[in-house]
């Protein structure tokens, strides 16, 4: 399909200027625009493109295929939040210190954004601070862990879901093909299944095209091993730097300050690019065709931890469906999730889960899904009112799932203060910045439902749909943290309050 291309300065933290917050409020890219209509989120992107052309389908059409590009999508997800801080601070860090003074590199980033959170990020990028040689180690294990589940289900598998190319196999793609970028070499003795199926992708004419030019030099520079050095260089102190080192690193200095472009851009600081907008047409949305299941949902567990909000939602939405299933407790603030016995249920150590014992007439086999997004979308679908809880139409459902995405997208805020107030554990290790910081931005976020419900009574329109669901848990989750409350938002504590009764009313009725 042709399209046009913004290409978005992340070094310079453009993706955090006003312009292009006003088109992805989550302040990440990718970000499409389809005439006026603008999505955000790589999924909901994919999504909204699957469905509104449905002519080349990257999805299988029955919704336990589905369920599991939604899984992988998801997995993507959740290795992105490990991968992100160790491509900083062996990529993105090393370029950003040599290619520019810190005064310089502050100076860049002050004319997109004048966030303390923000900039306290690019201060910790340009010292090479963002992550400790422990943190590195801690990573780079995860790392390696979730690629070892990549290969189990890659065994006699061309491709990641039903033996058939898909957005599986697109979404995994990239983050593996950076793994060498940022000293993760993936070894084929060690990993025969990926080597394949990576060779097998990367000649794909869409997979070729698709990767810039700068991207593909930058991406080989970094697998170098004279990127290893520059690091190691890095890492040894000024004083105890051989003078190959030295020189090494003037070098390189002269090198990523070209590439950086950092005198180019630094003559341009006072002139802020003007971003393009997009074009004012309004394109039509499909109407969507949901397959059904063909058998019933029996014999549920669902797997999970009440104070969790994505497991809250999945047992409001089932409450809601009138689909029975029986709980199965897992100890968030015990670390159960992280424990061997849950990793057979979800490998990947989150909740919630859900086992299914599906039954057909040839044979009765368990299956078993984790994200949350994906148990919905299953479970919907099952009970035939998939529309009513993501839309009925392309542009419905691409809204629904931007809902989702700013909610998911507030997580590097929560995730702390959810630790500490709910779980009583201590504060996450990865986190930037203090708590009134993290406070300012979720309630950033809730500015924006506010605005939405103002003039109406949902955040998709007149009816609740799962979007409702997931503000609502992750809302409850947070009053217990000090500092945050809803005074400022009145629809939206009008909104909170009828769900909560809602909600409590249906309890008490059950």
């Amino acid at each position: 399909m042709p399209f046009d291309e913004v290409e978005v300065d992340l070094v310079n933290m453009e993706q955090r200027s006003e312009a292009y917050l006003r088109l992805n409020p989550n302040g990440f890219v990718p970000t499409l625009a389809h005439g006026s209509f603008t999505i955000f989120e790589s999924a909901a992107i994919v999504d909204y493109l699957e469905e509104q052309f449905p002519q080349s389908p990257l999805v299988p059409a029955d919704p336990w295929g589905k369920a599991q590009v939604r899984m992988w999508q998801s997995a993507e997800g959740a290795m992105a939040k490990i991968f992100r801080p160790l491509m900083y601070q062996r990529l993105m860090g090393p370029v950003q210190h040599l290619g520019r003074t810190h005064d310089e590199a502050m100076a860049l980033a002050r004319p997109s954004t004048n966030d303390p959170q923000d900039l306290l990020w690019e201060d910790r990028v340009w010292k090479l601070n963002v992550l400790t040689p422990e943190q590195e180690a801690d990573h780079e294990r995860r790392l390696f862990e979730w690629l070892a589940i990549v290969e189990q289900a890659l065994q006699d598998q061309t491709y990641m879901v039903g033996g058939e190319f898909s957005q599986a196999d697109i979404a995994l793609f990239p983050r593996i093909l950076m793994y060498p970028a940022i000293g993760l070499p993936i070894s084929p003795t060690q990993f025969p299944n990926t080597c394949r199926w990576m060779t097998n992708l990367q000649d794909r004419p869409s997979f070729v095209e698709s990767e810039p030019e700068q991207s593909k030099k930058i991406r080989k520079l970094a697998s170098a091993p004279i990127f290893t050095k520059i690091r190691l260089a890095l890492a040894t102190s000024s004083q105890q730097r051989t003078l190959g080192q030295r020189g090494l690193l003037w070098l390189s200095s002269k090198l990523f300050r070209k590439l950086s472009r950092t005198d180019q851009l630094l003559r341009d600081t006072g002139r802020q690019r003007v971003m393009p907008m997009p074009v004012e047409t309004k394109p039509e949305s499909r109407t969507l065709s949901v397959t059904s299941h063909s058998t019933e949902l029996a014999a549920l567990e669902l797997f999970g931890d009440r104070r969790s909000p994505h497991s809250r939602r999945i047992g409001l939405l089932l409450n809601q469906l009138g689909i029975e299933y029986q709980w199965q407790l897992i100890d968030l603030a015990a670390s159960e999730h992280k424990r061997a016995a849950f990793r057979t249920v979800n490998p990947l150590g989150e909740v919630p889960a859900l086992r299914h014992q599906c039954r057909s007439a040839d044979q009765s086999r368990a299956r078993t899904l984790y994200d949350s997004l994906a148990i919905a979308e299953y479970v919907t679908s099952a009970a035939g009112s998939y529309a009513a809880w993501f839309g009925d139409n392309s542009e419905q459902a691409a809204r629904s799932r931007m809902w989702l995405a700013l909610e998911a997208g507030s997580h590097k805020e929560f995730k702390p203060l959810w630790q500490k107030y709910v779980l009583k554990q201590g504060g996450d290790p990865d986190f930037i910045g203090d708590e009134s910081t993290a406070l300012n931005r979720l309630h950033h976020q809730l500015g924006l439902l506010e605005e939405m419900l103002t003039d109406q009574p949902y955040l998709c329109g007149s009816a609740m749909r799962y979007a409702d669901l997931a503000w609502y848990t992750r809302i409850e989750s947070l009053l217990p943290v000090p500092g945050f409350a809803l005074a400022d938002f009145p629809h939206l504590a009008n909104w909170y309050q009828g769900l909560a009764q809602y909600f409590n009313q249906e309890v008490a009725t059950a």
